[in-house]
């Protein structure tokens, strides 16, 4: 990949010098990297045993070719990998036939190496293009990409032509995709193809998907239902109800009322007035306000368009920002920002504010307070000087001697720090390491201080009334907790992946990515991020239960709903076999009950043989298989098969009775290869 990267910086230079002869420059630089590089391409090999998604069959270099191919080498936990995602979407609207964009994941930490794990970011993140798991990283070695995100571009015959490191290159891909595709055409190598796809999603039966954030303010809880793209606020906690749901569900960044209000990923909730939340919305770079009274949303901070401002200073919508991921009130008009896009940590004014050095800002202002803006785990008495990598997580102790104290989860350094608030200086609290360029001392041992190793924490929550600070220790799957003068870390929730409540010991959490303390202090609300749930850890009881939320309208109640979409070219006569798997990483099947599933037409000419099903009767050979086919289907069509199934825990014995909704989406394409089977996986997930 060097090498190849020093030539397209020369093609970079010319068309710095020379910008009246794109083209020409273009073309010229892929025949040259085509006659330098073709040698390597026999190095671009994927392994058959590992695992693809959003595809209906594993990819190979042949079925590549006559294609033009985007390889995006990321980690699902970068900042930066998030951000060119939208280019790749772009650029496959854009263009699409001849074009393929596959995604090889090359994980950073230890948990990104799960299967699980990963198919929850893909899903969460809404990657639609084909991703392979590079599990060993044989494939990121063996080319020698040395950064996340790396974008490698072959040409029709799987020859590497063009190499990009890092993020903002979106114009100039899009310009070298429309080169390339015009140049390849000419030379007849080019095919009007696509690979096949299939994506697969959970919806979530208790209606929320991927919720990340969360906040209190008296009896009153917002959620940030990511994945859904809206915010919950829920009032009287001890019997739930919820009060509003705001944000229609689409992708967007539209002000207006509760119902036609539009977000883009929101995380961060903050409750800044009696009817005031304001929101971190993510994707779209922005700071949004939620009038609870006026049933309004409103835009307060950010242009729409990713940020490389360090400095800040301007006023509310004539600042850019970048990725706002959390927020925190520190005083009664300021909140501070966890800009993890840039790796800082900033400020909104509410109204006028007096800050350090005699500085003041008008309200509305955004400035930075913290953080050189170079992704690193530096500590400093001069917070300009201090850096931080991705910071995700706020929260603020008000009596921390003489001005209170912002603590931070800074996720890529697996760190939390205590930013002074009298000065501005930057400590650590606990985990990573001395040397602050060191972004991979990660781990999951308690201790005190430094000794003590997280992985990736996203979430922080300071607890005045009981003197100690909690920690999501997301990659980790647990629950920790900081007391005492050395900062002690012990874990109090927690032992590998999973969605269990009960006694501590029992409870499970997967990737938790928001904390937030009741008013008593004695319960933690966790937004059990990849369990699609929040749960609430009683901390005198020492359990965990769930917090159930009741969703209007809901005509049949499941506790999982799974997505699955599939594109066809034959619609004269489809044909197909479908199969699901009864595994469970922790339950198995309760004999002693009657676990079935049916499948149902919702639109199209579909035929099931059979169209009910004994789950309990597969048990042995752990598939169950049903010949579906259609003679005249719809342009698109959706088959639904709905499973009961009674389970029993492996290992403790609880047995419990699940509804999972798989619904089936069938769509023709005209220019994708017929369907023949379907594996919709596990059929008793939830």
């Amino acid at each position: 990949v060097m090498p190849l990267y020093w030539s397209c910086q020369n093609l970079h230079a010319k068309l710095g010098e020379n910008p009246i002869n794109r083209k020409e420059a273009i073309i010229d630089t892929i025949r040259e990297n085509i006659s330098k590089f073709s040698k390597y391409s026999k190095e671009i090999a994927f392994e058959p045993e590992l695992t693809w998604y959003n595809t209906s069959a594993p990819l190979t270099r042949k079925s590549l070719e006559g294609m033009i191919t985007v390889i995006d080498f990321f980690t699902y936990c970068c900042i930066n990998c998030m951000h060119i995602l939208p280019d790749l979407e772009k650029l496959e609207e854009r263009f699409p036939a001849g074009l393929s964009v596959l995604g090889v994941h090359s994980a950073k930490f230890a948990n990104e190496k799960s299967e699980e794990q990963l198919e929850h970011a893909i899903q969460r993140y809404k990657i639609e293009h084909p991703v392979y798991n590079d599990v060993s990283l044989k494939l990121w070695t063996s080319l020698g990409v040395t950064c996340w995100p790396t974008l490698l571009i072959l040409s029709p015959s799987g020859d590497p032509i063009h190499v990009l490191m890092g993020e903002g290159h979106s114009n100039f891909l899009s310009e070298y995709i429309q080169t390339a595709i015009e140049y390849f055409s000419g030379t007849g190598e080019l095919k009007t193809i696509r690979p096949p796809k299939s994506l697969h999603s959970r919806v979530g039966g208790t209606r929320l998907k991927y919720p990340g954030k969360i906040a209190a303010a008296g009896d009153r809880l917002a959620i940030s239902d990511s994945g859904n793209n809206r915010v919950l606020i829920l009032e009287d906690l001890s019997a739930p109800k919820l009060q509003h749901v705001i944000g229609s569900g689409g992708r967007g960044r539209e002000d207006g009322d509760f119902s036609s209000a539009t977000f883009n990923n929101p995380q961060g909730v903050c409750f800044v007035g009696e009817d005031l939340v304001m929101v971190a919305d993510t994707d779209n770079h922005l700071l949004r306000m939620i009038n609870i009274k006026d049933f309004s949303v409103s835009t307060v901070g950010g242009t729409g368009v990713q940020g490389v401002d360090k400095e800040g200073g301007k006023v509310g919508v004539e600042q850019e920002i970048s990725s706002p991921w959390d927020l925190c009130k520190i005083s009664e008009n300021a909140v501070a920002v966890a800009m993890a896009g840039i790796h800082q940590i900033w400020m909104y004014c509410l109204g006028p504010v007096s800050w350090w050095k005699g500085a003041s800002y008008p309200p509305g202002t955004l400035v930075r307070i913290a953080g050189s803006g170079a992704e690193e785990n530096r500590n400093n008495s001069y917070p300009a000087k201090a850096g931080f990598a991705q910071p995700s997580g706020l929260t603020f102790d008000a009596n921390y001697s003489p001005a209170g104290a912002l603590y931070i989860a800074d996720s890529e350094s697996s760190t939390v720090r205590r930013l002074d608030l009298k000065d501005g200086s930057v400590k650590n609290v606990c985990g990573g390491e001395r040397d602050p360029t060191n972004l991979f001392a990660y781990g999951d041992t308690d201790g005190a201080g430094i000794n003590a190793k997280l992985q990736h924490p996203l979430a922080v929550c300071w607890n005045s009334g009981r003197s100690e600070l909690y920690i999501a220790d997301s990659y980790n799957h647990k629950i920790k907790k900081v007391t005492g003068p050395k900062n002690d870390v012990c874990t109090i929730l927690g032992s590998g992946p999973g969605n269990m409540v009960g006694d501590l010991e029992t409870a499970r959490v997967c990737e938790p990515g928001g904390l937030c303390l009741s008013e008593d202090s004695n319960r933690l609300y966790i937004a059990d991020t990849n369990n699609h749930t929040i749960k609430v850890l009683h901390l005198d009881q020492n359990s965990v239960s769930s917090f159930k939320i009741k969703f209007p309208g809901a005509n049949e109640e499941f506790d999982a709903v799974f997505k699955h979409r599939y594109e066809t070219g034959d619609v004269s006569e489809t044909r197909l076999l479908l199969e699901g798997s009864i595994k469970h990483p922790e339950f198995k099947l309760n004999p002693e009950g009657k676990s079935t599933w049916s499948l149902e037409n919702t639109n199209g000419d579909w035929k099931f043989d059979p169209q009910t099903g004994d789950l309990n009767a597969v048990s042995n050979v752990g598939t169950c298989s049903v010949k579906v086919s259609g003679s005249s289907i719809n342009s698109t069509s959706v088959v639904n098969m709905k499973v009961k199934c009674f389970l029993c825990h492996k290992s403790s014995g609880v047995c419990i009775a699940k509804n999972v909704l798989h619904e089936v989406e069938i769509v023709h394409v005209a220019d994708a290869p017929a369907l023949q089977s379907i594996n919709l996986g596990s059929l008793v997930q939830f």
